[in-house]
């Protein structure tokens, strides 16, 4: 008995929802930690047809990519001799790249974790379809 389509293509997405956790609990290890904020800011989600993670906090792709230097400006609203003065601008030296996601997604998908957890959930079918 051969596998069918179907159970294939199970298997396919089960490897990808485990390699792609792994790469999630890597990314959260790696994550740079000032506050903790963006580190509890990670959430992972099971679809249909594999696996997300994101990091909620509206810096995360600034901390992943980081940013050039050059002036930055500030639409909030802060107080400067008892009154309300609406924005201003700074300069900045820019914000190193930490990669924690990509440098996580890379270990993980480039290594043997996917081949091997592939592998692994088409032995457990294999072994189903020879049971039935």
């Amino acid at each position: 008995n051969l596998l069918s389509k179907e159970k294939v293509k199970k298997a396919i997405i089960l490897a990808l929802r485990k390699t792609g956790y792994t790469a999630f609990l890597k990314s959260r290890a790696k994550c740079p930690v000032r506050t903790g904020k963006l580190k509890s800011s990670g959430r992972d989600k099971i679809l249909e047809n594999g696996y997300e993670f994101e990091y909620g906090r509206d810096y995360a792709s600034h901390v992943e990519r980081g940013t050039k230097p050059g002036i930055r400006h500030v639409k909030a609203y802060y107080m400067q001799n008892g009154k309300y003065v609406k924005a201003h601008s700074y300069a900045s030296r820019g914000q190193r790249a930490q990669h924690f996601i990509q440098s996580s997604m890379d270990e993980t998908f480039k290594g043997n974790e996917f081949a091997n957890n592939l592998d692994s959930t088409l032995r457990m079918s294999f072994r189903n379809v020879r049971k039935s």
